[in-house]
């Protein structure tokens, strides 16, 4: 039931008219006031295009409130970049690129996932 729920929204999301999102004000007290509050800790980059319009860390790294968290740090992700990518994936998608009704072979030739030589599309 669950993928067929999620067949039905990535097919919406691939034949839906894209437009570009608004602008929105940002508040960066209200952002620190919100993330303080919620004992956030990790760090924060809000960017509209190519600027950067808020960038800061919050709390610790490890459990005893000995390291805190920085920006620049590196850390793992782990399975949060499977979000991120089909994110990214639906992104260029709408934006004409790369082309839905192409197999993945045309750009990815070495690959060996189920149906790569072939395009399927909902719409």
């Amino acid at each position: 039931m669950i993928r067929h729920w999620g067949a039905a929204l990535a097919a919406t999301l691939l034949c839906a008219p894209s437009a570009p999102p608004p602008t929105m004000a940002l508040d960066p007290a209200r952002v620190t006031a919100v993330l303080d509050k919620a004992a956030f800790a990790g760090t924060v980059l809000i960017a509209q295009g190519d600027r950067i319009v808020y960038e800061r860390a919050f709390g610790t790294i490890d459990p005893k409130g000995e390291a805190p968290h920085r920006l620049g740090e590196i850390w793992r992700w782990a399975s949060v970049t499977k979000q991120l990518t089909a994110t990214i994936a639906i992104q260029e998608v709408a934006a004409g690129r790369p082309d839905p009704d192409t197999p993945v072979r045309a750009y990815l030739p070495d690959s060996r996932a189920p149906g790569a030589e072939s395009s399927r599309r909902a719409c």
